[in-house]
């Protein structure tokens, strides 16, 4: 499952209380900057903070956000710490936020020929109650922590009740529904028909609608026939949520167009501009 919209907007909107909170990094300021791409390998879920904190000092915080544990994705993780070093030549601190309970996970990867250190924060290990009060940014994370069901829905009072500006409390509020999906679908569900008149005027609730969208019609035309479609189309806008990349909807739109679907009835579903369909060979 991919996270990575939400996690960019959390990065974007709450990088200081995440230095602060997570790392006890006071920033002066904090910015994202882009992720040297020398090969097309580099993920969603990599952010980088170009920080200065109090002292004046700057480094360079390289965040991991992760789902599940898994060795190879530390790999990754060197490859991105490399580049930063290679290009900006200056202290890099990674750090890894892991989402779901893993006994395996540490920050320490050895071989024969090379080690690698990194922070690793494992979320699930931290008391939810601790958090509640540090930053109505950081709510989002509660279900991820070591809550309660009142934790969770104390967090959500807090986020709906908060002084929070509109469009970053509509945005909080998504977040909050999508990481609540990986600890109870049910409650992520009950949350959603609570929440959701609100919720649908986020920015970012759109693109995952949009995703969930493209993520049914790929499913029904697996089935190939028109009822699938449809069935998988609701069934999508349920998932999407919790599902979506930009490599599914073209891969989507290529379907559709073997489906004999209509070029502009592919590019008003799926919201694809012309340049990026014609990457993937359909055209009108």
């Amino acid at each position: 499952m991919q996270y990575d919209i939400a996690a960019k907007r959390l990065v974007e909107i709450a990088k200081e209380e995440l230095l602060l909170h997570f790392l006890k990094i006071s920033a002066k300021s904090a910015e994202i900057i882009e992720i040297p791409q020398e090969t097309v390998s580099v993920k969603r879920t990599d952010f980088a903070l170009l920080v200065k904190d109090k002292s004046r000092k700057k480094i360079i915080v390289l965040l991991e956000f992760q789902t599940e544990w898994r060795q190879d994705k530390v790999l990754d993780f060197h490859e991105n710490y490399i580049r930063f070093k290679r290009k900006y030549k200056m202290d890099i601190l990674p750090v890894m936020l892991l989402f779901r309970k893993n006994m395996k996970a540490d920050g320490h990867y050895k071989d024969h020929n090379s080690t690698f250190k990194f922070r690793i924060i494992k979320l699930w290990q931290l008391q939810a109650s601790e958090f509640l009060h540090k930053g109505k940014h950081l709510l989002p994370l509660i279900p991820l922590m070591k809550s309660t069901r009142k934790d969770i829905l104390m967090a959500e009072d807090l986020i709906y009740k908060g002084n929070l500006p509109e469009s970053e409390k509509l945005d909080v509020l998504t977040i909050f529904n999508i990481f609540i999906g990986l600890k109870d679908k049910n409650l992520a569900l009950e949350f959603l028909k609570r929440r959701k008149d609100i919720m649908i005027q986020s920015p970012i609730y759109d693109i995952i609608l949009k995703e969930g969208i493209e993520q049914g019609i790929e499913q029904g035309i697996e089935k190939g026939i028109e009822q699938g479609i449809e069935k998988g189309i609701e069934k999508g806008i349920e998932q999407g949520i919790e599902r979506g990349t930009l490599q599914g909807k073209l891969e989507a739109a290529f379907k559709m167009q073997e489906a004999g679907i209509p070029y502009e009835k592919i590019k008003q579903i799926t919201g694809l501009t012309d340049s990026l369909l014609h990457t993937t060979g359909v055209k009108p």
